[in-house]
């Protein structure tokens, strides 16, 4: 199951992708969480009532993907906490595949590091 969050008018939705379109869970029941991380906190981590939302849809939730415009998931993530080069492939793929590491890389991540699918990454200047 995709998850993903995208702007309706002035609100965040969260949907769930199917093929080339999204079901807009909102368009389901308007009373359903708008952020993953709440949904996630009101169902102890169980996303069932997500996917059984979405077999509710109506035809009218459905969504084309193309010119969805992305928004977080997780409005306002706690500590994001990443564990890189965690699989050999991706080892492979960088500058460390003569020297394989024998730990994973741990790092952190801000919220304000984080930017939703397809957006421009801004890069400060020097």
């Amino acid at each position: 199951m995709k998850i993903v969050a995208f702007e309706s008018g002035k609100d965040v939705h969260l949907g769930i992708v199917e093929g080339d379109q999204v079901i807009d869970l909102q368009a389901v029941d308007a009373n359903a969480p708008t952020d993953l991380g709440e949904w996630l906190r009101r169902n102890n981590g169980d996303l069932s009532s997500m996917r059984e939302l979405a077999k509710r849809a109506p035809a009218n939730a459905r969504k084309p993907l193309a010119g969805l415009k992305y928004a977080m998931p997780v409005a306002k993530p706690g500590k994001i906490i990443c564990l890189g080069l965690n699989y050999l492939d991706h080892v492979k793929e960088g500058p460390q595949k003569d020297n394989i590491p024998k730990f994973q890389s741990i790092f952190f991540r801000m919220q304000t590091s984080l930017v939703p699918h397809m957006h421009p990454i801004m890069r400060p200047k020097k």
